[in-house]
């Protein structure tokens, strides 16, 4: 025969060998033990000890020295002596295993060694109105009342085969511990000496069937309320193989309850809920009978039987409970009814309730125009309000939010990572329902969520989503209706910076420096920065608060703002300490996570160093103006800072006043003085600081007759002037009606001075008695050649065109633009080029 057929047949008689495990005949008693004698084909355990394998002889009638794997190898040597040897040595294994003889010959006998594997403990109900299925199961509770038997069904065992009482059960609560009970018919079975396979349901009618209720046994009889215990089910007379498990569960009394709402408004729902003894028939009624159709009625649940519309028959399970849905018709009359819930012995529970007239509804107020329109941003609070109507007590709202990157079921408004659980209160946000105030409010605060459109519910009762989305959901209300709901959008915090239209960023040294921040998402605190030459400066505003206007005022509850307005004001000091030239403005808002992740060294002085949360940082003291800003919107702009900036750009300017030719002027002819200046008009800053600069114009005569009563300084009707808005920062002033019928031919000096900030303008012209020829007509403003060099029309310094700042500042102030941009075109070339033009012009003059 060669190999293969040879290896064939190996194969097929090792495959039956396997297939008839279990099924061998049973052990038999020997001095060892009862179960230690083995016969041909048993299975054995790893772990027992001086099992007797004496029918293992062979031919010649020797005992077998050792046993080795089918495999054939030496692995897994079971060692005998005396044909008696234990499974206690490391390298068993289960599988088949060969008897050898001490000539080296093997026997064709064969038995099996196995994992000894019990599975799990677990009951046999009895004499219940239902039968459970899949028994034998592990209910975490078990009726008092209810009979049972335990049963290890999974154990690869199989206890016909053995012999005497291998195994036992044991019942214990906390340190105390039984082995017997009393079980149905009254009489004592000791749990340790039972004989039937314990993987077989015990028969109930024998006289000595371990079949009992736990109310009978001591341990548990003696206890009030639920009893936790504990079976365990160990292996005994089994060669010294201990192996045990164990099974906790609670004695309980499953007392007879009903369960459903005191008060039920009509054309409502309510859930009834029963608890009973598991697989326990009942009857339960709704009385009121008597009104037929208009009775409140059974809706919906797992019954047994619908008797009819006010009674049905329903068994409870491991539990013990069960949840029917109950509906109040809007024509139920306004009554109390009563609920009865009976068992088959006659035992009853009885409870009622009150149908009321009208249901509650929730409202849920519209959000404003503004709030729909989109204007609001992350970082606002936005104020929920609404009432309920038909409470009569205070009620709990709850509140929920789904919407980009939530939750399904939608999550907390004050934790939008925590998703809300129906029927859990605690992962809602609950507000409640004022009958004093007559309304419901929550104030949103809609920071850390990220731009996009949200849905906020509000609901009578704690369900998500997933529950109240439909027409009759459990989340919905008595009349089936949805919570009411609003649509929400958000968009990114904002900044924006304005100055005055009547500077457009223009500003005199000496006049005082203002403007105003338009701030989006409710930042309590701005910063800004102003850079120049040999000018670094950080300053901040904090306790801002939300809804508050520059002025420091809150708007009204009716007009609440979707940004807060701030300004800031400087004093004539400030900008009388600057250098002509231009200025960088950086304003930052800490953004959407209302943190700065940028700050300077220090604020209100001198800035040097600017530092930031991811470790970049910038030192200051060698950069200026445009270099300077450049440096800290580098950092403003890293990936890592979510802070918002806006750059701008003002000018300081040397003060100047202009006063126009007066021309030839006769006595008795009307004088009007007129000019220009870049000093401020009338105007207020966010504090209420006025801005205006004020004109003081003077006129002296020169001529002093020795002897004569003139006087020298002219009376003049109206003094003082204040330049006129012009948002081109070319202001003009004039003075009006000044008569000079009354004054004496000669020459006079006009001074139009401004004392707030030091500046003023002087020119001298001739008052004629009689006009003069066409040729002295040349001569302006008189014949004397010294006062040709006080020429009135002196050139105002070439500006920057207004049009430059208006543009950028459009760019930086519009609402909806980026926030991260850049300042506007650089100045300094035209600035050069109006100088260089300017000293053409004198020099031409001079020529002259």
């Amino acid at each position: 025969m060669d190999i293969q057929k040879k290896s064939g047949i190996i194969f097929i008689i090792l495959l039956l060998c396997l297939i008839n495990i279990g099924t061998a005949s049973a052990r038999y008693a020997t001095g060892s033990g009862d179960n230690a004698g083995i016969n041909v084909g048993d299975v054995v355990f790893i772990g027992e000890k001086n099992l007797d394998f004496s029918l293992f002889t062979n031919s010649s009638g020797a005992l077998p020295v050792q046993f080795v794997h089918s495999d054939g190898t030496r692995f897994g040597v079971i060692v005998l002596s005396g044909g008696t040897g234990s499974l206690t040595g490391n390298d068993i294994t289960p599988g088949v295993y060969i008897p050898y003889y001490t000539d080296g010959s093997s026997g064709s006998a064969k038995c099996t060694v196995a994992e000894l594997n019990l599975g799990e403990i677990g009951i046999y109900t009895y004499n219940t109105d239902f039968e459970p299925q899949y028994l034998p199961q592990q209910p975490g509770g078990i009726a008092k009342t209810t009979d049972i038997a335990f049963a290890i069904k999974s154990a690869n065992i199989d206890g016909a085969n053995l012999s005497g009482n291998w195994y036992k059960y044991s019942l214990s609560r906390d340190s105390l511990t039984t082995s017997t009970i009393k079980n149905i018919h009254q009489n004592s079975v000791a749990l340790n000496d039972l004989l039937i396979d314990p993987r077989d349901r015990p028969d109930e009618t024998l006289a000595d069937a371990p079949v009992f209720d736990l109310i009978a046994q001591s341990i548990v009889s003696s206890q009030t309320g639920d009893v936790p215990l504990t079976a365990v089910f160990s292996t005994n007379n089994l060669n010294g193989l201990e192996k045990s498990v164990s099974y906790s569960f609670t004695a309980s009394s499953f007392s007879p309850s009903l369960s459903f709402d005191s008060e039920v408004s009509q054309n409502a729902y309510f859930d009834l809920a029963i608890t009973g003894v598991p697989f326990t028939s009942y009857n339960i009624t709704i009385s009121g009978s008597l009104y037929g159709s208009d009775a409140p009625r059974f809706e919906s649940g797992e019954w047994d039987d619908l008797i009819s519309d006010q009674e049905i028959s329903a068994h409870t399970e491991w539990t013990g409970t069960k949840t029917f849905q109950v509906f109040v018709p809007e024509s139920a009359p306004t009554n109390s009814y009563e609920i009865t819930m009976t068992d088959n012995e006659g035992n009853t529970k009885k409870q009622s309730f009150i149908v009321t007239s009208g249901a509650m509804s929730l409202v849920f107020n519209e959000p404003t125009e503004a709030i729909e329109s989109g204007l609001f941003a992350i970082g606002d609070s936005i104020l929920l309000k609404g009432y309920v109507t038909g409470a009569t007590k205070p009620v709990d709202i709850y509140l929920y939010i789904t919407g980009p990157n939530l939750p399904e079921n939608g999550a907390k408004l004050e934790d939008f990572g925590a998703e809300v659980v129906d029927e859990e209160e605690s992962t809602f946000t609950c507000t409640k329902y004022s009958l004093i105030l007559g309304e419901w409010a929550y104030e949103w605060n809609t920071k850390d969520l990220e731009p996009g459109t949200y849905t906020i519910y509000a609901s009578l009762k704690p369900y998500g989503y997933l529950s109240s989305s439909y027409p009759g959901g459990p989340g919905t209300d008595i009349k089936g209706n949805v919570p009411p709901s609003y649509d929400f959008p958000l968009s990114e915090p904002t900044l924006n910076i304005k100055f005055d239209d009547n500077n457009n960023g223009y500003f005199a040294k000496g006049d005082i420096f203002y403007g105003w921040w338009l701030s989006r998402g409710s930042a309590s605190e701005l910063r800004w920065y102003i850079f120049g030459s040999n000018f670094r400066y950080a300053d901040n505003m904090s306790k801002m608060s939300p809804g508050i206007t520059s002025t420091g005022e809150p708007y009204d509850d009716d007009e609440r703002p979707l940004w807060n307005e701030y300004g800031f004001t400087y004093n004539r000091s400030f900008t009388y300490n600057l250098y002509p030239g231009i200025y960088y403005m950086v304003c930052q808002h800490p953004g959407p996570n209302k943190a700065f992740e940028v700050s300077a060294d220090s604020y209100g002085s001198d800035l040097r160093r600017i530092t930031t949360t991811f470790g970049d940082s910038v030192d200051l003291s060698s950069l200026q103006s445009r270099n300077a800003a450049d440096a800290l919107v580098d950092l403003l702009e890293n990936p890592f800072s979510d802070d918002i900036y806006v750059m701008t750009q003002f000018i300081i300017e040397d003060p100047w006043i202009r006063i126009d030719s007066a021309g030839e002027i006769v006595v008795g002819d009307e004088l009007s003085i007129s000019g220009m200046t870049n000093l401020a008009p009338s105007g207020t800053t966010p504090d209420k600081t006025q801005t205006k600069d004020t004109l003081h114009l003077s006129i002296n005569r020169l001529d002093l007759d020795v002897g004569s009563e003139s006087n020298t300084a002219m009376k003049i009707p109206v003094d003082d002037a204040t330049p006129s808005d012009s948002s081109d920062f070319y202001r003009s002033f004039r003075y009006e009606g000044i008569d000079t019928s009354s004054w004496d031919e000669g020459m006079y000096q006009v001074t139009v001075n401004c004392k707030d900030i030091d500046v003023k303008k002087s020119f001298a012209f001739e008052l004629v008695g009689e006009k003069t020829s066409s040729d002295s007509e040349n001569l302006s403003p008189g014949s004397d050649p010294s006062f040709l060099k006080s020429d009135p029309s002196t050139p105002s310094p070439t500006r920057v065109p207004s049009s430059a700042i208006t543009s950028q500042q459009t760019a930086v102030a519009t609402p909806s633009g980026s926030q991260k941009q850049s300042s506007g075109p650089d100045f300094a070339l035209i600035t050069v080029s109006g100088m260089l033009c300017f000293l053409v012009v004198v020099a031409l003059i001079r020529r002259k």
